[in-house]
């Protein structure tokens, strides 16, 4: 899992950023679930069923942040 801070020039854009080719800012949504390192081959496939703002809306969004947990897989 990524340190959940978004993008910077240090840490890089999170993966699902790097997938969507937009600037990952701080406090990026998508950031905790998607690394930087494998994040973008795993939100290929998330993208791939439910699309980037079906995942932000559902997933994450309508979770709040106390009960929202890490998929093993992500």
């Amino acid at each position: 899992m990524s340190n959940g801070g978004g993008g910077g020039a240090a840490a890089g854009p999170c993966g699902a950023c790097k997938f969507l080719r937009r600037k990952c800012v701080k406090g990026c949504i998508f950031a905790p679930y998607f690394d930087s390192d494998q994040g973008t081959a795993h939100f290929s496939a998330v993208h791939r069923v439910f699309g980037a703002s079906n995942a932000s809306k559902f997933a994450l969004l309508a979770t709040p942040p106390p009960r929202r947990r890490h998929h093993p897989l992500l």
